[in-house]
């Protein structure tokens, strides 16, 4: 296992004295520095470091800890929105069903329009035909009307000139 650490002290692993450094640790420097504590070996150091070993790993644990909790979290986010992704396209497929079937009936209804206006049409030129057609029985009667008229006036005109 390898750690960074951070050390301000001494020499250990190439570090200046009092500089602060990142240091890689691996399992060999925790073992020798057990050694080294155990046969009383800069003790001082060697606990120092065993210390910092237990708190980067009490702090990988809560890392990991932490680490699950947000995927968790995001798992069941993207869980969320899946679901929510899927409702909005059932409610999508039904609203284009519904926009198909509004189509059709607006097709239905304007072949419907169309056939009243071609029958519509039809009759508007029958009854315009029959109108036309009393207008000239109203012109024809008109006209033998006044045609009698004019040849009793006619008549009468001439019988007044004999008259005379």
């Amino acid at each position: 296992m390898i750690l960074f650490l951070w050390q301000s002290y001494g020499t250990f692993g190439g570090a200046q004295k009092n500089s602060p450094l990142f240091e890689l640790v691996s399992c060999h420097d925790v073992k020798r520095a057990k050694h080294q504590e155990h046969y009383g070996i800069e003790a001082a150091r060697a606990s120092s470091l065993i210390a910092v070993v237990k708190m980067a790993d009490d702090s990988m644990k809560l890392l990991v800890q932490h680490l699950k909790e947000y995927k968790d979290s995001t798992a069941a986010e993207i869980h969320y929105l899946n679901s929510k992704i899927q409702a909005l396209k059932e409610q999508n497929d039904v609203m284009i069903e519904e926009v198909e079937e509004r189509e059709i009936q607006l097709k239905e209804h304007d072949n419907i329009i169309r056939n009243l206006q071609s029958a519509n049409n039809r009759k508007y030129r029958a009854e315009e035909r029959s109108d036309w057609q009393s207008l000239v029985e109203s012109l024809n009667e008109d006209r033998d009307y006044l045609n009698r008229d004019l040849s009793d006036i006619q008549s009468a005109t001439q019988q007044y000139e004999e008259q005379v």
